[in-house]
């Protein structure tokens, strides 16, 4: 028998009863980042655009909580949290392909992108278009995932990168790097 967790349940019941803009309210302004999550899942629900637009403005929300996967816990960014819930299962939740694409843009400019889980995805999702390479190649500098995405620009000084990062792997033996590479070969 599978347990409904409190949170689903008080979830649900704002989707049922409140009004969107109270969800807003609640999803943005609440103290308590647990309580913002549970207005949110709510939101979306019921409006799916109003909660892109709120994962849009609040895209930088790097406020720790708790979670858990069954088997043990960790804490996460909410805006990870956000994105995952937006992102991951979009046909499911109606999220629709401008918003999920707005909502992207947003992760690729936010000032915390680097520090997203949800990053690594879109860096393998995102095309190669020309208004995004100066982004990449800043966020390069603090992300070293971002040369997954710079690698579909087909230029020469990032198949030097890949090749350096190869032959730092062999000869020092750094896994830090093992994950971009394998993901990098394969978009070739």
């Amino acid at each position: 028998i599978k347990e409904v967790s409190p949170q689903w349940i008080k979830s649900d019941s704002l989707y049922a009863h409140a009004s969107v803009a109270e969800m807003i309210q609640l999803a943005s302004k609440h103290e308590d980042a647990i309580e913002r999550l549970i207005a949110f899942r709510a939101l979306m629900m019921k409006d799916p655009h109003e909660a892109a637009n709120l994962t849009i403005s609040e895209v930088d929300d790097i406020t720790l909580v708790g979670t858990s996967d069954g088997i043990c816990g960790m804490e996460e960014y909410v805006s990870d949290i956000r994105l995952n819930m937006m992102q991951y299962n979009r046909e499911r939740r109606k999220i629709s392909i401008d918003d999920s694409v707005r909502i992207d843009i947003a992760v690729l400019y936010s000032v915390n992108s680097s520090k997203l889980n949800y990053t690594h995805e879109l860096y393998q999702k995102l095309q190669a278009k020309p208004e995004y390479e100066n982004r990449l190649r800043q966020l390069y500098k603090q992300d070293k995932r971002a040369l997954i995405a710079l690698t579909k620009y087909h230029k020469e000084q990032d198949k030097q990168e890949i090749i350096r990062i190869l032959s730092k792997i062999e000869h020092d033996r750094v896994g830090d790097y093992r994950d971009t590479v394998r993901i990098v070969f394969e978009d070739l």
